[in-house]
């Protein structure tokens, strides 16, 4: 956890001289540029691991009904 925070603390606090590519770099744009797809990058995976989450459940919850109604017609 605490890797994660220095690496996101890092890459978000890059000068534009912080940034090595084979184009030379063009400003503090290109920097906003990256921390803009880098941002919408995690949002992404956060919004996919909850809908991941989410759908886990509805499945145990179906899953569950189903066991609890074959229970109860056995009785």
């Amino acid at each position: 956890m605490l890797l994660e925070r220095v690496v996101f603390l890092f890459f978000f606090f890059q000068a534009e001289d912080g940034i090595r590519d084979l184009v030379r770099s063009r400003g503090l744009g290109d920097v906003y540029k990256r921390q803009g797809m880098a941002f919408i990058a995690l949002t992404t995976l956060a919004l996919d691991g909850s809908n991941l989450y989410a759908q886990r459940r509805r499945m145990q919850t179906a899953a569950d009904a189903a066991a609890l109604a074959l229970s109860l017609i056995h009785i």
